[in-house]
């Protein structure tokens, strides 16, 4: 018997999203410890590992928000902060594996912008937690 109600698109979507980038945070780390920490310097293998474990954190924080999506399904702001972390994964941690890979260190700046999305995904939340059900 299913007594909870079915979920809706975005939570099921955030919590699909959440589980392919713990996936892929636990390939790239792996990838990192047996292929890489012997190829790059020790501080590139550093910013290499920071990327991964920012990629597994806002991973776990995508749950959160797909969580709170299933209980406030109406608000926008959820639905925001959930698709700014997405975002922030992809530019900040994305920038740190191209770098790594090879890419110009002068696309490095990106990572900020990533950095500023987790930020205001969080702070999104914050408002919305204190405003409770209005949100």
């Amino acid at each position: 018997m299913n007594i909870s109600p079915a979920l809706s698109r975005h939570t099921r979507l955030f919590l699909c999203i959440a589980c392919l980038l713990m996936a892929t945070a636990t390939m790239l780390g792996a990838t990192g410890a047996h292929l890489l920490q012997t190829r790059l310097s020790a501080d590139r293998y550093d910013i290499y590992l920071q990327a991964v474990q920012y990629q597994f954190y806002q991973a776990l924080g995508l749950f959160v928000i797909a969580a709170l999506s299933h209980v406030l399904p109406g608000s926008r702001a959820v639905r925001f902060a959930g698709w700014l972390v997405i975002a922030g994964v992809c530019l900040f941690s994305g920038t740190i594996y191209l770098t790594t890979a090879g890419a110009p260190r002068s696309i490095a700046i990106i990572a900020m912008f990533g950095g500023i999305s987790f930020q205001v995904a969080w702070l999104t939340l914050a408002v919305v937690s204190a405003r409770g059900a209005r949100a």
